[in-house]
């Protein structure tokens, strides 16, 4: 007999609701020509509320996102203090079934702080996006995507594994093992 396979997709239901905490932990540098100018831990503690609004055509779905952060990281100037800043906005991310994502765009932001680019490749690179076919437990897939970080061209790649497969909440679900590297420049400002 041969191994079962799965066709893996998205499915959001217009009206439902995620909502979790997250804690990102990680270092920011920043780099100016050849030198590290600044080199800092921080942390990131966020609320977050996944909304499926709408499906806009048969390909794509309109998700908010609601998320309330706490960033906490070392103080530039004084190593010994830690800076607190929180943010509340409000993000519409347009998503396929396959996981691509294809756009992103902010429903409320101050002047100045409108970040929907970074966002766009923060869900680009950290979504996976599912292979088009049915696949069996212990399928690889490899995502690549190419960024272009102070000019020059940097190749980042997340690897994927299904473990297995699981019952949730009267759901059949599918374990996802995955380990990558996401790389995410800022605008100059």
């Amino acid at each position: 007999s041969s191994n079962p396979t799965y066709r893996l997709k998205y499915t959001y239901v217009p009206g439902s609701v995620v909502s979790y905490q997250q804690v990102s932990k990680g270092t920011i540098t920043a780099k100016e020509k050849d030198s590290v100018v600044t080199n800092r831990e921080n942390t990131v503690t966020s609320n977050i509320t996944f909304t499926v609004r709408r499906v806009v055509d048969d390909t794509t779905w309109e998700v908010q996102q609601k998320m309330e952060s706490m960033y906490h990281s070392i103080n530039l100037i004084d190593s010994l203090v830690t800076d607190t800043t929180e943010t509340a906005p409000g993000l519409t991310i347009y998503v396929a079934p396959s996981g691509r994502i294809v756009d992103c765009e902010y429903s409320d932001t101050k002047p100045g702080m409108d970040n929907a680019a970074y966002m766009k490749e923060y869900f680009r690179q950290g979504t996976p996006v599912f292979p088009d076919r049915p696949v069996p437990v212990g399928y690889t897939w490899k995502q690549t995507y190419d960024v272009t970080v102070d000019g020059a061209p940097v190749q980042v790649a997340t690897d994927y594994t299904i473990k297995g497969i699981e019952s949730k909440q009267g759901y059949e679900c599918i374990a996802v093992a995955y380990s990558g590297k996401m790389v995410i420049p800022f605008a100059a400002s």
